[in-house]
Order: structure tokens, then sequence, then C-alpha cells
């Protein structure tokens, strides 16, 4: 018997193994395109695996601010790194900081160009 009651049988042939439960993936919606990712993973890590062209500068940290996306749906609660990064105008407008965002629930995800040096 696997995690969760699942049985893989082996009458199939197949050597019994661990079968990702289904409960545990989140699927984001990214500019309109589905990106599927771990229950708790960070939005950063999420977007980065799914392939989605984010700045950072800071490794996830919340020190960089270049991973701002605007973010619908139920996220954790704001951060203080996000709160005095961002400002209370930029927080109501649904801007968030990927890196400071803990993916639990399906979300809708817009992420803005990514900024070359010297522009604004």
């Amino acid at each position: 018997m696997l995690e969760g009651g699942r049985v893989e049988s082996l009458a199939s042939g197949r050597i019994p193994r661990k079968m990702p439960r289904v409960s545990d993936e989140v699927v984001i919606e990214v500019d309109g395109r589905p990106v599927r990712c771990a229950k708790g993973s960070s939005l950063l890590n999420a977007l980065v695996n799914g392939g989605v062209l984010i700045g950072t500068a800071c490794g996830g940290r919340g020190i960089c601010h270049f991973c701002r996306v605007t973010v619908t749906g139920a996220t954790t609660p704001v951060s203080p790194e996000e709160q005095r990064a961002l400002g209370n105008l930029l927080v109501a407008r649904g801007m968030r900081l990927a890196c400071r965002v803990v993916v639990e629930a399906p979300l809708v995800v817009s992420v803005p160009p990514i900024r070359g040096k010297g522009e604004g």
C-alpha cells in the first residue's frame, strides 16, 4: 500500500512506487498560461520552474524587489519586507514579491516584462 491508501498492482509487472498525491499540486495561471507547482512552493520558484522569465537579483531573499508580480487569489499574508518595498497602494492593487508568496491554492499571476539597465 502506498501513501494516501493508493495501491499499484504487482500484477502489472511494475515495481510499486510512490505515486504523487494530486492534492499536493496547485495550478497557477501566469499571463494566461497554466503552470503546475507543488503546494507550499514559493511563487518565485514556481514561476522559474515553469519557464517564466522573471527578474531576481537576490536569490529570493526579498531585498532586490525585482520579482514584483500582480496576484489574484488567496495568498499568504503580506510580509513586512513586501509592505516596506511596495507600500500600501501597490499592495492594495495586488502587487506582491513572488519570493514572499507561498502557493497554497490556485492563483492568477501577471508578470511584468523584465526591465533592462537604465529603464525606470
